[in-house]
């Protein structure tokens, strides 16, 4: 009996909101009616502040300007094969070439780690969507940050 009690309360409660006193609530505390303007007072250290700005807007500036010159910048490849065997990287890198003709392909020795790894993309997303078209070929291959070429 309690449960048929408790399941018509709910009912009743759902059915019937308290919005009217919501609505009350809400209304007052977002009321426009009697909106005044303030005055900011500008801090006393705004012009120190000014400077430090055209300081930093400069220095950014020159990063960004040396990024376009090294032709270099953050971005994701993908990793077809990370390991100790030179043999099975070139395999891997042959098997990728064979697969996207057009691709780049880089390879590189850490000792003693061999890594292959495939594209310069500028978007996670472009990656994997590559990724996806080499899911068949290689598995094992995961997407991964690092600094890219840029293309002319």
């Amino acid at each position: 009996m309690k449960k048929y009690v408790l399941l018509i309360a709910l009912a009743f409660y759902g059915v019937f909101p308290l919005s009217a006193q919501t609505n009350l609530i809400w209304d007052s505390l977002y009321a426009t009616e009697n909106t005044e303007t303030v005055k900011v007072q500008k801090p006393l250290y705004a012009g120190s502040n000014l400077e430090v700005t055209e300081k930093l807007d400069m220095y950014l500036d020159s990063l960004a300007s040396r990024d376009l010159k090294s032709n270099r910048i953050a971005g994701y490849r993908i990793l077809l094969y990370s390991g100790n065997e030179r043999d099975e990287a070139t395999k891997a890198r042959e098997q990728a070439y064979r697969v996207f003709q057009k691709a780049d392909l880089y390879t590189k020795y850490q000792a003693p780690t061999f890594k292959v790894s495939l594209g310069d993309f500028y978007e996670r997303l472009d990656a994997y969507i590559a990724l996806k078209k080499l899911e068949s070929a290689f598995p094992q291959a995961v997407v991964v940050q690092e600094i890219v070429n840029l293309r002319p």
